[in-house]
């Protein structure tokens, strides 16, 4: 049997990075600064589901991305954008759903200190909204214990586009975690705890040539918090079944 393993050697968890967060400028452009270690941050309250367009330019040869996250930072699905539009690698724009009201971001991340211009518009319209998944978002996550196995279901159809787990480990080791399915193409993610932007960890290999079977294994530290993000590539009507274990050999 083929197994992917990851290199991942976590730590005890990292406190996420303090940023301060602007209002996202609706209907105007206005000028910011990032740097190449810290995100620009703006936020943006939604009333209702609708269409939130983000446009980004940046003069000179700094590299931007636009990314448009939900409250906890995990980006939104088609929601980054890397596209250097005319060749420019300070222009990026991009339009996402968001699909039920309350608090998003907008993060930048640079190549290099810069400056930029954002602006944004908004276009309110209940008809592509769904109620908000609560354990799709880190701090909805399921709390797991080593070896405990889960049962669940994604349904993109309805909005169920991700489920997050939370182990905390007790003692050092090893740590194994699987998915196992038969529909779907499943994607298994691990994230340092507060970084969302990118995962640590990244598994869509597909084991045994099944699409929804997927594993990262990696050291880990006693008393620390890994999360995990089940996602999917799939775009159909029905639903995703699959089942989650762990299991961990201790030093």
């Amino acid at each position: 049997m083929l197994l992917f393993f990851a290199s991942l050697a976590l730590g005890k968890d990292p406190a996420p990075a303090p940023s301060t967060q602007n209002e996202l400028p609706i209907g105007k452009a206005t000028g910011g600064t990032v740097k190449d270690d810290a995100d620009a941050h703006y936020g943006f309250t939604a009333t209702t589901p609708g269409l939130l367009t983000v446009a980004l330019r940046g003069p000179g040869s700094t590299d931007l991305k636009l990314l448009v996250t939900d409250e906890d930072g995990q980006p939104l699905r088609d929601a980054r954008s890397d596209q250097d539009l005319g060749g420019e690698r300070g222009a990026e724009q991009l339009t996402v759903v968001l699909p039920y009201p309350g608090k998003f971001g907008i993060a930048i991340e640079a190549s290099d200190d810069g400056s930029f211009q954002i602006g944004a518009s908004w276009l309110p319209m209940p008809e592509v909204g769904h109620p908000p998944d609560e354990d799709g978002r880190p701090a909805g996550g399921a709390k797991v214990a080593v070896g405990e196995a889960k049962s669940d279901q994604l349904d993109v159809a309805h909005g169920d586009l991700a489920d997050w787990y939370a182990f905390t480990i007790k003692s050092a080791g090893t740590l194994t975690v699987l998915t196992k399915g038969t529909e779907g193409d499943l994607l298994l993610d691990a994230f340092r705890s507060g970084e969302y932007h990118e995962p640590a960890e990244h598994s869509d290999s597909d084991m045994q040539d099944v699409r929804a079977n997927e594993s990262v294994s990696f050291h880990v530290e006693g008393g620390q918090t890994v999360l995990f993000r089940v996602s999917t590539n799939s775009s159909g009507s029905e639903p995703i079944q699959y089942k989650l274990s762990s299991g961990i050999i201790p030093d």
